[in-house]
Formats: structure tokens, C-alpha cells, sequence
């Protein structure tokens, strides 16, 4: 997960819908608006991928920042195996991998 000075990355790991919604997403969205970094990389780690699986408004807010250009959106593979969501992430076209892999 190499970020150059131009990246953000957002570790979002909550699992409390309001800090996806009232920070997380709007901090990713505004930071490409806003020109505030090139690339904003959201990664989806502990909790929030327990969330996204039960949360459909999030699922869909999540489509429409990856298809803002500079959005990437990425989680963890032990997460997604773990909360049993790896058949979601994968509809969403969520790059899923074991961090700390190359």
C-alpha cells in the first residue's frame, strides 16, 4: 500500500455509519474537488467491512466515489474472510488482498 506525497490514504476502520458518511467519504470526495491530493486511496479494514456488507446506502456510496476520478477503494482480505463479505467486495469491484503482500 505505497502512497506517494500527492496521495491520501484513508484508513477507515469504524464501524459506526455516520463516521463513513459525515467524514470518511465526504473528506475523500472534497480532497479530489477541492484539488487538496492527486489520489485519495479509501482503505476498508476491521469494522467498516462489516458495515459496507450490511449497509446497501454505503455500498452505493461507494460506487459513486470509485468513479470519481482519483478515488481508489481497497480492503483487507483477513477482514473481508472474516466478516464474511468477500462475495460483496468483489461485487463492487473492490481490489481485496492480504495486507502486507505484495
Amino acid at each position: 500500500m505505497a502512497a506517494d506525497e500527492d496521495t491520501l490514504v484513508l484508513l477507515w476502520t469504524s464501524g459506526n455509519r455516520h463516521v463513513a458518511l459525515d467524514m470518511a467519504f465526504v473528506y475523500a470526495e472534497y480532497s479530489i474537488k477541492e484539488e487538496w491530493w492527486e489520489e485519495v486511496r479509501i482503505f476498508i479494514w476491521g469494522a467498516s467491512t462489516w458495515l459496507i456488507k450490511q449497509d446497501s446506502e454505503l455500498r452505493e456510496r461507494l460506487i459513486e466515489l470509485k468513479a470519481m476520478d482519483g478515488i481508489t477503494v481497497e480492503g483487507c482480505r483477513i477482514c473481508a474472510e472474516s466478516y464474511d463479505a468477500e462475495d460483496i467486495l468483489e461485487e463492487l469491484d473492490i481490489d481485496v488482498d492480504y495486507v502486507g503482500e505484495d
